[in-house]
């Protein structure tokens, strides 16, 4: 519950720049205090889109308002009612030196705000523990005589797919292997932002997956156990 105190903070703020908390902790808990008018058209897309058009292909849409129209405030709303719907969701607002013709840096910007439904803390790294998470509760169900060989081999079959981007696969299987154990793979959402620079034609060696001496199967960045 909101104490009296961040209450008048935001609304102070709200009354001086017109905007919304940005922070979807508190946009979670002040948006529906202060949002009339919108409910209408935020169920309509919701309707149309988070429970049915968006469950099968990406769409697009862009909002037009003039300035103090309401643009912000509407996005994060409708991104509170995403959340409810399933869907993760990354609020980026417009800075200086954030462009899409620097597709790491935009990327950067979208999983650091990356936020899961019924989380409270935005970043890749939840992500990558829930997907972990799901596997091994898949793996358990299954019947899996050797619960680490398959979530080994699960790993493997991420790296050997095939992916837009080459080192998009090495990429993926350094950090959900950070995740199943940071002691020996220190790595938080960085992981998958490093490896992201090494694209073909890097020089940096193809990762593999090895046995190691317990008979667990992991990836190493040599081939090496």
């Amino acid at each position: 519950m909101m104490n009296s105190e961040s209450a008048r903070d935001l609304w102070a703020r709200l009354g001086e720049e017109g905007k919304p908390p940005a922070d979807p902790r508190l946009a979670a808990e002040v948006l529906p205090r202060y949002t009339v008018g919108l409910n209408p058209w935020i169920d309509r897309i919701a309707r149309s889109y988070f429970q049915d058009l968006s469950r099968r292909h990406a769409h697009f849409k862009l909002v037009l308002a003039p300035y103090g129209g309401g643009k912000t405030h509407f996005l994060l709303a409708l991104s509170q009612r995403a959340r409810t719907e399933n869907y993760a969701t990354s609020y980026v607002p417009c800075s200086a030196g954030l462009s899409f013709s620097v597709p790491l840096v935009l990327y950067r910007a979208v999983v650091k705000s990356l936020l899961l439904p019924e989380e409270s803390i935005p970043g890749l790294s939840r992500l990558l523990a829930r997907l972990v998470q799901a596997k091994k509760m898949a793996i358990a169900e299954s019947g899996a005589p050797d619960p680490d060989a398959a979530f080994g081999a699960w790993l493997r079959s991420v790296l050997e797919d095939e992916h837009p981007e080459p080192a998009f696969g090495r990429a993926m299987v350094e950090a959900l292997r950070a995740q199943e154990n940071p002691a020996e793979a220190p790595f938080g959402d960085a992981a998958v932002l490093s490896f992201m620079k090494t694209s073909s034609g890097s020089t940096a060696s193809p990762l593999s997956v090895s046995d190691r001496p317990d008979g667990r199967r992991i990836p190493s960045g040599d081939g090496r156990e």
